[in-house]
């Protein structure tokens, strides 16, 4: 691993201030993917680099008031070259020979903006925020392009009678792009010099998923309870993201871009040279349905300062 990283701020007068960070990192790995069953002949070596660049501003607006600003650039690269692209025997509890099949390349890219705004008060602060990432993929993957044989056990590998054949058909290209987006208000209230209450709503979407009800809200208290010590207790909504990988896979394995073929008991070593008992394609499809997973939080603390 290989990386060098700048950090840099720019004071341009007493309450504005802009910030520039970059990154880049390099990685190699040899001989992936062996041991166990698996001969070195199925090995495959991984190289990629990640860079990013940012920029932030931040501003003093007055006594109470503090606004931010960010934009930042991630790019990432990978290749994956096997030693062979031979095709694959696995025999179960056995070994695993031929080649990985695993060849891959992908270049992308995710560009991440959002702003704060924080407004202090003694007994009303509010923050509020947006934030959005768009994400695009492009990936080229021949993963068993030159097929995979599977063996129930060593004697049936002798006799050569497979179980399975497996083989991947179409087009290895892939691009996806995905937009996610996001905001919230949160509002602290001081309700006695003791209890504090913290109210909020935060909302989130994002393309490739047609479920865009998503509002969460929040909600917790802080009470100071004396000699340094600090109750504090919260309840709220989280959505997840559903991650582009998921929507690059599904688009890959369709049945139109890209499909499987498996062939039941097939004839060793040329699966196709005979009639073929079952044949039907592997595909992957999304429930129109589909809504974005999200999790009830509840937590409770004691903090004591001693």
């Amino acid at each position: 691993n290989r990386s060098v990283n700048s950090r840099n701020t720019l004071q341009l007068a007493d309450a504005h201030s802009i910030a520039v960070n970059a990154r880049y990192f390099t990685d190699v790995h040899k001989d992936e993917g062996i041991g166990g069953f698996t001969l070195r002949e199925r090995a495959s070596n991984r190289n990629g680099s990640n860079w990013n660049a940012e920029l932030r501003q931040f501003s003093a607006l007055g006594s109470g008031s503090i606004y931010e600003t960010r934009f930042a650039v991630f790019g990432s690269q990978t290749k994956i070259v096997p030693f062979s692209s031979a095709t694959k025997v696995d025999v179960s509890d056995t070994f695993n020979s031929g080649g990985a099949q695993n060849r891959y390349e992908d270049n992308n890219r995710t560009y991440d903006f959002g702003n704060l705004y924080t407004r202090l008060g003694q007994k009303l602060t509010i923050k509020a925020g947006m934030e959005g990432q768009y994400r695009r993929n492009r990936s080229s993957s021949l993963a068993n392009f030159g097929g995979t044989f599977l063996f129930s056990n060593l004697d049936a590998y002798e006799s050569a009678l497979a179980d399975t054949y497996r083989v991947a058909r179409g087009n290895p290209f892939q691009q996806t792009t995905q937009l996610e987006m996001s905001g919230f208000v949160q509002n602290d209230v001081a309700l006695t010099r003791r209890l504090t209450l913290m109210l909020g709503v935060r909302y989130d979407a994002q393309t490739n998923l047609s479920d865009h009800n998503n509002f969460s809200p929040r909600a917790s208290v802080a009470y100071g309870a004396g000699r340094g010590m600090v109750i504090r207790g919260g309840w709220g909504v989280f959505f997840e993201r559903m991650q582009i990988n998921r929507v690059a896979e599904q688009r890959r394995y369709d049945g139109i871009q890209q499909y499987e073929i498996v062939i039941d008991k097939p004839l060793y070593p040329d699966p196709f040279s005979g009639a073929l008992r079952q044949t039907f394609p592997s595909i992957r499809v999304t429930d129109p349905t589909l809504f974005t997973p999200y999790k009830y939080v509840t937590m409770a603390s004691v903090d004591k300062f001693l």
